[in-house]
């Protein structure tokens, strides 16, 4: 059974019942920030689909950013992580 306030563009009309100010829109309408009743910045995309959220508007707009460009601006290492403690039971 579905939510009746939902639909393909259910996201965006839930951001807007519930939001406290946005949206505010970048890189050309690519994503929109809004901020959230409980004091979140949340992004969506084109369609309306959430991308990222977080308590500082800035990293938001980072992220969301990183998120539709591939990732390419950030970079990941991988250290020797390890989860034994070297003992045998």
């Amino acid at each position: 059974m579905s939510h009746p306030e939902l639909s393909d563009a259910g996201d965006l009309r839930l951001l807007e019942k519930y939001s406290k100010e946005g949206p505010y829109n970048y890189d050309d309408g690519s994503f929109a920030l809004w901020l959230s009743q409980y004091g979140l910045w949340r992004s969506t995309d084109k369609e309306g689909k959430g991308i990222c959220c977080g308590l500082v508007k800035e990293d938001v707009i980072f992220w969301s950013r990183e998120h539709l460009n591939g990732f390419q601006n950030s970079t990941s290492y991988t250290t020797g992580v390890s989860s034994a403690n070297g003992y045998k039971l």
